[in-house]
């Protein structure tokens, strides 16, 4: 299951999340304060010609993403929700969509530190 997640790092997806379609690139699955998620860095939202770019990163569960046509989110995110489920990984922030921390370094490794 992890190397087929591994397989989808680095890669640009396009989403919708809560209405806004959304993309940005995939770093894999961290932790933020308890709470777990789908790490998306450079991520933007809105149209081609009113996008507005993001230095933060997103942390989201794979619950709260809906997969648009155009985009090959599907897998990702059926990979996302079923180690989610899983390791019973949870994410009961309201503060989802732009978290404060700033990656300090990507790792294979189970814990990637962040600064808060």
């Amino acid at each position: 299951m992890w190397d087929k997640l591994k397989n989808h790092i680095g890669h640009h997806y396009v989403f919708r999340l809560d209405g806004i379609i959304m993309s940005g690139f995939f770093c894999g699955i961290g932790e933020a304060d308890g709470d777990y998620g789908m790490i998306f860095i450079t991520t933007k939202y809105g149209d081609d010609e009113n996008s507005v770019s993001l230095v933060s990163c997103l942390l989201v569960h794979p619950l709260r993403i809906k997969c648009i046509l155009y985009s090959d989110t599907l897998d990702l995110r059926r990979t996302c929700r079923k180690i989610f489920k899983k390791f019973k990984l949870k994410n009961s922030s309201e503060d989802i969509y732009h978290p404060s921390f700033e990656i300090k370094e990507i790792t294979n490794e189970k814990r990637i530190e962040t600064k808060g």
